[in-house]
């Protein structure tokens, strides 16, 4: 997983966003090297249907 500080990731969210979406690879973007958030790919959820079908039941 990249470490990436903020400054950079301030002047490269664009390539950032493009890369982890492309790689499915997260981002880590820290600050004074503490990791302050994760840049990750989103991936759409799909509903439990077992969940669904044994609630609507």
């Amino acid at each position: 997983m990249e470490k990436v500080n903020i400054y950079d990731a301030k002047t490269n969210l664009s390539k950032i966003v493009q890369e982890v979406a492309r790689t499915g690879e997260p981002v880590v973007i820290a600050k004074n090297g503490h990791a302050l958030v994760k840049v990750i790919a989103y991936r759409e959820e799909k509903p439990n249907t077992t969940v669904v079908r044994s609630i609507v039941a």
